[in-house]
């Protein structure tokens, strides 16, 4: 398990966030099949032990991804300002997976969100991301502390711990949606055929640009 941090201004092509209006799946593109029928992924929301079950914002949204063989998976997250993609915030990254050669993509993805004020003055107005990995064969990890993005307003959730997708290849996923009064964040996720160069004996991934994958 590789574990690295990253500081509040960084920009990488490691993770990611995204404004939608509903938990639901979208963008629909021509589809593989496997004897007639398309093929499609399963997303089942799980949660974490400890977490404060009244707690929708600042809590752990942890998810199970079992992916068909041979397919890419794309995970990312989103933060939009008033309807519009903010890029440059570290709130914006994400990832790709593609299981080794010949296998499905079965593993845990959790991104987490801390709210500061539970450490004591000093962290009033923050809040820590974190985003961790649990595949097969292993993942990646990381977090910073940051400016609350809500900057203290109410904050509206779609997290459900009894959550169940079964998006088509192709299709994106919104997993979850956190609103406030100018800032969402947004978790989504696609499965996609891999590339043969992708395909290797063990699971390969690479940082995602959220701007080519987000929904316009």
């Amino acid at each position: 398990m590789t574990t690295f941090f990253l500081s509040d201004g960084a920009v990488g092509l490691v993770f990611i966030c995204i404004l939608t209006t509903a938990i639901g799946c979208g963008e629909k593109k021509k589809l593989p099949t496997d004897g007639g029928e398309a093929l499609s992924g399963t997303i089942l929301a799980a949660p974490s032990e400890g977490d404060d079950e009244e707690e929708k914002v600042y809590r752990s949204f942890r998810y199970h991804f079992v992916g068909p063989v041979g397919c890419r998976l794309s995970i990312w997250m989103e933060c939009r300002r008033n309807d519009m993609l903010d890029a440059l915030s570290p709130l914006t990254r994400g990832r790709w997976y593609v299981p080794g050669r010949g296998k499905g993509l079965d593993g845990y993805f959790e991104y987490k969100l801390l709210n500061g004020k539970k450490l004591g003055a000093s962290g009033l107005g923050k809040v820590r991301w974190e985003w961790n990995e649990d595949w097969q064969p292993g993942g990646v990890r990381g977090g910073a502390w940051i400016s609350d993005p809500f900057g203290g307003e109410p904050v509206s959730s779609t997290w459900d711990a009894k959550g169940q997708w079964t998006p088509k290849v192709g299709e994106i996923c919104t997993l979850l949606t956190l609103r406030g009064k100018e800032v969402a964040l947004v978790l989504r996720a696609r499965f996609d055929p891999s590339k043969p160069i992708e395909q290797l004996e063990t699971l390969n991934s690479g940082g995602l640009d959220v701007q080519s994958v987000a929904p316009k």
